[in-house]
């Protein structure tokens, strides 16, 4: 190098550096950098996929395999990196190669939370020293992933020490890692789970598929409330019904909320004239399978917490985030999945978010005595649950109403009755099915059958466990009482007629009326409900629920169900209305609202109208009838409390207080005054909606008049 070249410094640092890196240590020490192909520059993915093929997917498991140069033979190494080398297919080559040439002598492996504070949850851990040298003993393992915080996992650590019997210090042979499809570091199994891999596989005995990709699911798939329903079709036997010209949705799985049998039922996709439209607008669109279309299976979430598997009944198709098992004895099969033994192997096949497919196929299947029983029990009270609910497109009626009682109150005993058998016999049934699974697998060492109450998933919203004890919550029941008060209000329902009625776009009273000649409650004739704080209106919404009530449990015990009502939620209904059923309505449809609330800029006027009976005109009724005849309430008011002011013979504390009030007043006319304007230019537009383009469309044509969602505006991915 020059004497006094500017180069002088970095080049001596980089020979010194070359050098470090050319010798051989007895004693390697590292935290290595984490960094994902992804991330890598062009010149440096190239560098490790030329290098470090095995270990590439990832810089920090390129550096087990850097440091094994670095490294006499006979000397340690001691490293602390992510767990997934462990685990994950993209490092199937690095596995053997590890296991049939150094010597794992101790492993710490930390999991989640080990450094809270850098990736939390995300980033999960492992420590470990190797021997560079052909593996002769068996190696110790301290297993922590199960403790969720920093602090108990140094407890436990610590523990170990004193106590090996502890339950989770485990002396593996790293050799019977081989055993296992993809040679994972399952170092806690015992010779019973590992044998239960030499039976066959999954995918030997049925086929996995994530089935469609349409590249653009913002266009092509909806919430199954969001189109006429007359264009759905539920229950295709076969794919020759997607050449349909009269059905232009079909369902289709997507994943969903940890809930197990049955559920997750969601989601419709535009698949008419046989993905015509999707084929024309998605140039990277995929039919995947499509000889298993419309068929009976099993469906799973793919990025989730806990895994939980579902039936998919005939007629539905499967897309991301929701593949299919299709394979034989899909019921017992259904059982393995949902028990503890097929977690515990899950666990080892995978232990992230994001259970695949290739970790189902892998999984080991042993077909013994018949169980499907307890399934088809399981999956019934699961779909009767789901079913209960009307977010399902199969319900009927809500459960108090059911009751054809007089009584608020005893209806909800009655529910709880259900509620508590359902549970409690679900419980039992996986606990069984747990035994069994236990048994058959010969891991009767290794699990106990036990399920917690949490784990039971059905009645998520309503149930919770207090103390251990099941406990039926009467508020969110109560709730959707009201909410199908509101679907009964707008002829979505009706109490004399089981399941939906008017569901499809632009339909009327008069359509109703074809459906329930007679009907006990009247729905709404011009699909306009106001929503406002004080009785304003005889036919506002406080009005129509209270004769809602009247109708489904009697008049004469109207006082007495109003009364528990309120008193069980814990505010007047008309403050609910007001205050919380918009949000409470937004949360039940997804963010996908079938009820469309206008609202002035600050609330002082409201109105309800329902999506699927809008018409062109609704707008300009509403500020002709409901809008401006409100205002002038209010200006007849505001003149009363102004001349009461004016008054000499009151006192100055009423005064004050008509004071007061002419100002309230004022400050409501000047908003509904203001959107009054606004309102009357979206109401001369007449603007025309579409169904099928989804709420996130249509509810932006009226952005201005409405109540916004928070990230509806948002463009999907």
């Amino acid at each position: 190098i020059q004497e006094g070249s500017i180069w002088q410094e970095p080049q001596q640092k980089l020979k010194e550096q070359a050098e470090y890196l050319s010798r051989q240590y007895h004693c390697v020490v590292t935290n290595p950098p984490y960094m994902g192909q992804k991330n890598m520059n062009t010149e440096l993915k190239l560098f490790v996929e030329k290098r470090f093929l095995e270990s590439k997917t990832d810089l920090m498991a390129c550096f087990i395999q850097r440091c094994l140069t670095l490294n006499f033979t006979n000397g340690k190494i001691a490293m602390i990196n992510q767990h997934s080398w462990m685990f994950l297919s993209s490092y199937i080559d690095l596995r053997p190669k590890l296991i049939a040439n150094v010597q794992f002598e101790s492993m710490l492996h930390l999991g989640p939370r080990s450094f809270p504070e850098i990736g939390g949850e995300v980033v999960q851990n492992t420590a470990f020293v190797i021997g560079n040298y052909k593996p002769l003993n068996k190696g110790i393992f301290i297993r922590l992933t199960v403790f969720n915080n920093t602090q108990i996992k140094d407890e436990k650590t610590i523990e170990t020490i004193h106590n090996p019997n502890c339950g989770w210090f485990f002396i593996a042979n790293q050799n019977e890692f081989e055993k296992i499809p993809g040679s994972p570091f399952g170092y806690w199994l015992t010779d019973g789970a590992i044998g239960a891999f030499e039976n066959k596989s999954i995918s030997e005995t049925g086929h996995s598929s994530p089935g469609v990709r349409t590249g653009r699911d913002n266009i092509f798939i909806r919430f199954w409330f969001e189109p006429s329903f007359n264009k759905l079709k539920i229950n295709s036997n076969d794919k020759s019904g997607l050449t349909s010209s009269v059905f232009t949705w079909y369902p289709i799985t997507r994943g969903g909320e940890f809930r197990k049998w049955y559920g997750n039922l969601f989601n419709v996709i535009e698949a008419g004239n046989h993905f015509e439209r999707i084929k024309d607008v998605c140039h990277d669109y995929r039919l995947r399978e499509s000889e298993y279309y419309f068929k009976e299976g099993i469906t799973w979430t793919m990025i989730t917490n806990k895994p939980s598997f579902r039936i998919v009944p005939n007629g539905t198709l499967f897309g991301n985030g929701g593949p299919v098992l299709h394979i034989e004895n899909h019921k017992y099969v259904l059982t393995f999945l949902n028990s503890k033994v097929c977690y515990n192997i899950l666990q080892l096949l995978n232990p992230t978010m994001n259970i695949t497919k290739s970790d189902i196929d892998k999984l080991p299947l042993i077909v013994s005595k018949k169980i499907e029983e307890l399934a088809t029990k399981n999956i019934e009270i699961s779909k009767n649950d789901w079913d209960s609910h009307e977010i399902s497109w199969n319900f009927q009626t809500n459960y108090l109403v059911e009751q054809n009682g007089y009584s608020l109150s005893d209806s909800f005993k009655k529910y709880i009755l259900k509620c508590s058998t359902d549970i409690h016999e679900l419980h039992k049934n996986e606990e069984k099915l747990n035994l069994q699974f236990i048994e058959i697998y010969g891991l009767q060492d290794e699990l106990t059958p036990d399920v917690p109450l949490e784990e039971i998933t059905i009645l998520q919203e309503e149930s919770k466990i207090v103390n251990g004890e099941l406990f039926i919550d009467p508020v969110p029941v109560l709730l959707q009482l009201v909410s199908y008060s509101i679907g009964c209000l707008f002829g979505r329902y009706s109490l004399d007629k089981p399941g939906l009625i008017l569901a499809n776009q632009g339909e009327t009273l008069q359509d109703f009326l074809k459906e329930v000649p007679n009907p006990t409650f009247l729905p709404d004739e011009d699909n306009i409900i106001p929503i406002l704080d004080g009785e304003w209106f005889n036919d506002d919404i406080v009005g129509r629920f209270k004769v809602f009530l009247k109708a489904a449990f009697g008049e004469e015990h109207f006082d007495e169900n109003l009364k528990y009502l309120e008193e069980t939620i814990g505010k007047d209904i008309r403050k609910y209305f007001v205050k919380d059923f918009y949000n409470d309505h937004i949360k039940r449809y997804k963010k996908r609202p079938i009820y469309w609330m206008f609202s002035s800029p600050k609330g002082h006027f409201k109105a309800l109208i329902y999506m699927h009976r809008y018409q062109p005109d609704v707008c300009s009724k509403m500020l002709n009838d409901y809008l401006q005849a409100y205002i002038s309430k209010l200006e007849a008011a505001k003149q009363t409390q102004t001349m009461l002011s004016l008054r000499e013979d009151i006192s100055a504390r009423e005064k004050t207080l008509a004071i007061k009030e002419t100002d309230k007043y004022e400050a409501m006319l000047k908003d509904c005054r203001d959107y009054a304007k606004t309102l009357f230019t979206i109401a001369t537009q007449k603007i025309n909606i579409d169904l099928d383009d989804g709420v996130k469309v249509n509810y932006q044509k009226f952005k201005e008049v409405l109540v916004p969602i928070k990230g509806l505006e948002k463009e999907e991915e």
